[in-house]
């Protein structure tokens, strides 16, 4: 066990020194790690220059590259990337936009309302084999905790709300049949007053099972706001004050929503930070 837990580290210290000297070497905007999954951000000609190194200088450490497995992605294609020899010819070249460590990265709203509705549908499939239990209270701790909402915070953390609106509509209606099969077996008497009343807090006498609805934009805000250090050291050419108008359609909802001022804002808002910090290139929208 001790042996496996070591072996993340011992990739990593593999791979630290190519790393190191793709930065050394090439000016680039971003060059971030997770284990293999590299993010290579820059000028077109940069990104060639640091995957030449990885392919060189990995080999001689054991590291191959699944050239196959890698994708290139400009919101505004850039024509230089098809000049012979800039880039192998069976890399990938994804048109309306990638997945990121999990996150959509895209200025096409299509892609990214497709990608969260396929987390939507599994979720949804999920839930539908917790019902087969047939125990209303394991199926209630599970939905409150591993199956609902809770399985798609990433995705809202991650997504620019406007790609929301069908999937969470989908979700929602979903989890409002589900609620009442859980409550009422046979569905008697439970209407839209139950159903608000069930996903209300714990605190505040529901089940604390949370819909869509309720956590999206909050989600997203929170996300947001947590990065704002990061966005300004990344987006170098935006304003440090600015912010994207998904973020301000977002903050709006909140503060009318929770009937607030500005001066409440910091307040409220830091509590419910849940983020990750690839949030960036979402921000550009």
């Amino acid at each position: 066990m001790k042996r496996n837990n070591l072996g993340p580290l011992l990739f990593a210290l593999t791979l630290h020194p190519v790393v190191l000297s793709i930065t050394s070497k090439c000016k680039l905007d971003l060059n971030a790690w997770y284990l293999d999954d590299g993010t290579i951000i820059g000028d077109t000609f940069k990104v060639s220059k640091a995957l030449d190194i990885i392919q060189s200088e990995g080999v001689r450490r054991g590291l191959h590259l699944n050239i196959t497995k890698t994708e290139l992605f400009w919101p505004t294609p850039d024509q230089r990337s098809l000049i012979p020899g800039i880039f192998p010819a069976n890399i990938g070249r994804p048109s309306t936009g990638v997945k990121l460590l999990g996150g959509p990265v895209s200025l096409d709203l299509q892609f990214c309302k497709e990608m969260v509705m396929q987390r939507v549908t599994k979720t949804i499939n999920l839930m539908s084999v917790v019902k087969k239990l047939k125990d209303p209270q394991s199926e209630l701790l599970l939905l409150r905790n591993c199956t609902g909402v809770s399985r798609l915070y990433f995705t809202m953390h991650t997504t620019n709300p406007l790609t929301l609106q069908q999937a969470m509509t989908h979700f929602d209606d979903h989890l409002f049949h589900y609620l009442r099969q859980l409550i009422t077996a046979d569905g008697a008497g439970f209407g839209q007053l139950q159903y608000r009343i069930a996903t209300l807090p714990i605190k505040y006498g529901g089940l604390g099972v949370y819909t869509m609805h309720d956590t999206s934009n909050y989600c997203y805000l929170a996300s947001q706001f947590q990065t704002r250090a990061i966005h300004d050291v990344i987006l170098k050419d935006i304003p440090p004050n600015s912010s994207s108008s998904t973020y301000q359609q977002a903050l709006a909802a909140y503060i009318q929503v929770c009937g607030l001022t500005s001066s409440h804002i910091a307040l409220t808002i830091q509590p419910l930070i849940l983020c990750t910090p690839w949030m960036f290139y979402t921000s550009k929208q």
